[in-house]
């Protein structure tokens, strides 16, 4: 008699603890999904920045070539005069 009683706790006992396992897996399945939702977020802005950053640096490289170009047209037209 005590052996089924002992035996049915244990059935509950697993039971309960499998119930809260499958619980506890859920939560941490939401909390990844969460996590990823503001990685991408976070990530976006990051790659526009870059993306600014390279179109920053090939504007500040054509200015330098045209002030060049207008340097030396300025030079020859010096030079005409």
């Amino acid at each position: 008699r005590w052996q089924n009683m002992f035996i049915q706790t244990i059935d509950l006992t697993v039971e309960q603890l499998t119930r809260e396992l499958a619980e506890a897996n859920r939560e941490k399945i939401r909390a990844a999904e969460c996590g990823l939702v503001v990685l991408e977020k976070n990530q976006s802005p990051k790659q526009q920045y870059a993306d600014l950053e390279a179109e920053q640096e090939t504007l500040r490289l054509e200015l330098e070539q045209l002030q060049e170009v207008g340097s030396a047209g300025v030079w020859l037209v010096t030079l005409r005069s």
